[in-house]
C-alpha cells in the first residue's frame, strides 16, 4: 500500500511540467511568433534556344523495281509526230487542230508506235485490242481483212481514216495498212460527221502514218509468231 502511494505521488510530480507547459501555451500566456518575410521570386532568364537539328531521314530503297526510263525534257509532242512512251498528251483527230487530249470534248484514245512495236500486231485490228469501247477481231483470226466494232456498231467499212482522209471500202475490197508504217492510231468515239462527213455513228479510227525523221533510221525485224508464221519488217528513212 505504501508502494502504491509512492508511485501515485511520483506520477503526479511527473505530470506537473506538462501542466505548466499547457498553461503557458494558453491564450493568457501566448508567445510572439517570429516574423515571416516572403521574398519575391527571382526573374528567370530565358534560356537561349538552340537551332533545331535536322535529322537526315533514311532513304527508302525498293529492291526489284524497274527504274523509270529517262525522258527527254526537250521533247515537244505534235499530233502527227511520235509519242514519248505509251501515253499521248496531244491529238488532232478530235478537233483537227493541235489540241491537248484533256481539252478535247470527246472520248479519244491514242496508240503510239512504241506500244504497237511492243504488241507486235500482224494487222490493224490487232492494234485496237486494248482500246476502250472497241471490239477488235470480230470474226476471229482473219489474215485478209480488218474487223472491229466501236460501241457496238460496225465501223471498219466507213470508219477507217488515214491522216484524216477516209478509206472507204465495200464488200471484200478493203484496205490493208501495215502496222509498221503507223506512227500512231487514234480512236475517236462518238459521231463525228461534222468534221469527217458520213462515217460510223459510233466513231472512227484515224491512222497517222510515219513522217521522215531528222535522224537516219535503219531498223530490221524478223521473227516467228505462235502459229509458226514467219514475218519480216523494216523501217528505213531519214
Amino acid at each position: 500500500m505504501l508502494r502504491s502511494a509512492v508511485l501515485a505521488t511520483t506520477s503526479a510530480l511527473a505530470l506537473l511540467p506538462q501542466a505548466s507547459f499547457a498553461q503557458s501555451s494558453s491564450p493568457g500566456g501566448a508567445q510572439n511568433l517570429p516574423p515571416v518575410s516572403v521574398a519575391s521570386p527571382e526573374t528567370r532568364r530565358p534560356v537561349a534556344s538552340s537551332a533545331p537539328r535536322r535529322v537526315a531521314r533514311p532513304v527508302l530503297t525498293t529492291s526489284g523495281r524497274k527504274p523509270e526510263p529517262q525522258r527527254d525534257v526537250r521533247f515537244v509532242e505534235t499530233p502527227r509526230g511520235p509519242i514519248q512512251g505509251y501515253v499521248a498528251r496531244r491529238s488532232g483527230s478530235g478537233t483537227k487542230t493541235n489540241t491537248p487530249i484533256m481539252e478535247t470534248p470527246q472520248s479519244l484514245s491514242v496508240v503510239g508506235a512504241e506500244q504497237i512495236r511492243d504488241q507486235k500486231p500482224g494487222k490493224l485490228d490487232e492494234v485496237l485490242r486494248y482500246s476502250a469501247g472497241v471490239r477488235a477481231g470480230t470474226f476471229g483470226a482473219d489474215t485478209r481483212n480488218d474487223w472491229w466494232l466501236i460501241r457496238g456498231f460496225k465501223s471498219d467499212d466507213v470508219g477507217l481514216f488515214l491522216d484524216g482522209m477516209q478509206l472507204f471500202y465495200t464488200s471484200y475490197a478493203s484496205w490493208k495498212l501495215p502496222p509498221f508504217n503507223m506512227e500512231r492510231v487514234e480512236i475517236l468515239r462518238g459521231p463525228s460527221a461534222v468534221l469527217y462527213g458520213g462515217s460510223s455513228p459510233s466513231g472512227i479510227v484515224n491512222v497517222i502514218s510515219k513522217m521522215p525523221p531528222t535522224e537516219p533510221v535503219h531498223y530490221l525485224e524478223t521473227g516467228v509468231n505462235n502459229f509458226g508464221n514467219a514475218y519480216v519488217g523494216f523501217d528505213v528513212g531519214g
